[in-house]
């Protein structure tokens, strides 16, 4: 914010910030609540809109040659967190993967955590953090403070500053993360009032910025700031999504794309996932607000493109790109011990106990009169009809039903639920329940 108003209201958060808080501590503790968070929200929605996402398209134009590398990652998660973070100001460990309630130092610590940094969560010790890098200071000249040295910054760094205690001493009071410079003047990110959450850009450094600056420091290394740079025990985790809000989402989460993993990309085949059990939800982007593009049955095999971060494996669903949760406790990946090969982005099931281990597409083996594969085996309905699907799942589409009395060529039972069958020159699906259906022999 480059507003005096805005710049001026925000000391009176960060004079609160975490400066005293050097042990852990279980309570949170804000001013706000859900409906004057949301009061407040909506009341800068538009200034948040026209001023601090100008200027982080200003950063990526100005600084496109770093595009990629770790200082460029975490600029973007620090982006990522005012737009998608929804975070309150409030003070507690661990607040904000909680409640999401958020100070200065914390919203550091989060930032560079997600990179691999385990930073402190007290704003006082931040003259301890890296190293201090020299030659930067601030000045009062011409009637305003003035940030000096800023060709010795970089994107990435972290500036601190200063408050008085009731002896006199100075001490650590707030701390933000340095942006770079836009349109010639300095900018950072972090903790800020007058904004839509608790986060904001400050790049107005001619009152308190100014005047009670402290220090800059460093925590990155020389190459965190060339592009395409993988350093080890670095790379992205996926950002942290709190338990409970105290503002709520007010649009669905975007899950930032996780870069420089030095995961490769899968598409050849020689990796698959299937569930553990049951079946698992296939979605459109990594994050469970997304659209639901089908679900991975017990059986199925999904090629997977790459594992996108601790939370989703990218595959190929149905001709698309669609992502699985990655917890162990529902799915499990596997290597293609058959030499088959992907094609169309289709979801292939393979079942060894097939003669020759023929794998057969859930979305091809139509238009022909005979089975791909004769057991002599049929599946017929107890009582009554039952419907058949084109595919293992309720959600596909119904092709027909199969009478009482009826016969459908049994191909084998796909997964705990259905039966893979043979109806009208095409593969189906029909439940494999024994209160509805039965397999029987010639």
């Amino acid at each position: 914010m480059s507003k005096r108003k805005a710049v001026l209201t925000a000391v009176t958060s960060v004079l609160l910030g975490a400066a005293f808080v050097t042990s852990p501590v279980v309570a949170s503790t804000t001013t706000w609540t859900t409906d004057s968070a949301l009061t407040n929200y909506n009341k800068y929605l538009s200034n948040y809109q026209s001023d601090e996402l100008v200027k982080v398209n200003q950063y990526r134009q100005a600084y496109s040659s770093i595009k990629g590398s770790l200082a460029d990652q975490i600029m973007e998660r620090a982006f990522w967190y005012m737009e998608n973070g929804y975070a309150v100001y409030g003070h507690g460990w661990n607040s904000y993967p909680e409640e999401g309630i958020i100070d200065c130092s914390s919203y550091t610590r989060l930032v560079f955590g997600d990179f691999g940094y385990n930073m402190t969560n007290a704003s006082v010790e931040y003259d301890n953090v890296g190293y201090k890098i020299t030659g930067v200071s601030s000045a009062y000249e011409n009637g305003a403070w003035k940030l000096k040295g800023t060709e010795n910054l970089r994107p990435g760094d972290i500036l601190t500053w200063y408050a008085v205690n009731s002896s006199g001493q100075k001490y650590i009071s707030h701390v933000a993360i340095f942006i770079g410079m836009l349109n010639g003047q300095p900018a950072v990110i972090g903790t800020t009032e007058s904004n839509a959450t608790t986060l904001g850009i400050v790049n107005d450094f001619r009152y308190w910025y100014g005047s009670n600056f402290h220090s800059a420091q460093r925590v990155l290394p020389k190459e965190a700031w060339t592009a395409g740079k993988v350093i080890p025990g670095h790379e992205a985790k996926a950002p942290v999504i709190p338990k409970s809000y105290v503002l709520k989402p007010q649009k669905s989460i975007t899950m930032p794309v996780i870069q420089n993993t030095g995961a490769a990309a899968l598409t050849d085949g020689k990796t698959y996932i299937t569930p553990n059990s049951g079946y698992v939800g296939v979605l459109s982007q990594p994050n469970t607000s997304s659209t639901r593009l089908g679900s991975l049955h017990i059986g199925e095999y999904a090629p997977i493109i790459r594992k996108y971060n601790s939370y989703y494996y990218e595959i190929q669903y149905a001709g698309k790109t669609g992502y699985v949760t990655a917890s162990s406790t529902y799915t499990h990946t596997e290597p293609n011990n058959l030499g088959q090969t992907w094609t169309g982005g289709l979801t292939v099931t393979t079942d060894p106990s097939i003669p020759g281990g023929t794998p057969i597409s859930t979305s091809t083996s139509t238009g022909t009169t005979q089975p791909p594969i004769v057991t002599g085996q049929y599946v017929m309905t107890n009582n009554g009809w039952v419907s058949y699907f084109s595919g293992p799942s309720l959600s596909s589409t119904q092709l027909g039903k199969l009478y009482l009395g009826q016969k459908a060529p049994y191909i084998r039972k796909y997964n705990n639920y259905y039966y893979e069958i043979w109806m009208n020159g095409r593969l189906a699906y029909i439940t494999a329940s024994s209160v509805y259906t039965k397999v029987v022999s010639e």
